[in-house]
């Protein structure tokens, strides 16, 4: 795994005491997850959305950037860019069934799912092994809104 420019950076703020995390587990982590988007059929007409389009962000923020402000960036402020690149689209992941009723779930469950999510992103950032052992697609769409 090669990382980029801005996730070389990043992973440099794992080194602070105020981010533990298994920078490579989260990157795998993700890749896993929307590599399973890309192959679930759902959202066909949409652009790619999987690691590869993950990988473009993270060339663009390199000349998107002017250097002068990369120089001026800490560990820290790429590490929070890197991790607003992976988990943009997490919101994608959902089932044929979740987008049709999407207007029929009740406010409560809404709110449950919300929560839920939330819980999901902190177990990524964690690094939480068993991110990746979902038994199935069903498995990995209860998390998802």
């Amino acid at each position: 795994m090669q990382l980029s420019f801005a996730e070389k950076k990043a992973e440099e703020a794992t080194k602070l005491p105020a981010f533990p995390v298994n920078f490579h587990k989260v990157r795998s982590h993700v890749e896993t997850v929307l590599t399973e988007w890309k192959t679930s059929g759902f959202f066909q007409e949409y652009t790619d959305h999987s690691f590869i389009h993950v990988r473009d962000m993270l060339q663009t923020v390199e000349w998107l950037i002017p250097p002068e402000t990369q120089s001026e960036m800490t560990s820290a402020d790429w590490f929070m860019l890197v991790l607003a690149i992976y988990f943009h689209d997490m919101g994608l992941i959902i089932t044929r069934a979740e987008f049709e009723g999407r207007y029929k779930c009740p406010s409560g469950d809404f709110e449950n799912r919300r929560n839920r999510l939330a819980d999901f992103g902190l177990r990524v950032v964690r690094g939480c092994d068993s991110f990746c052992a979902f038994e199935s697609r069903k498995e990995a769409a209860m998390w998802t809104i």
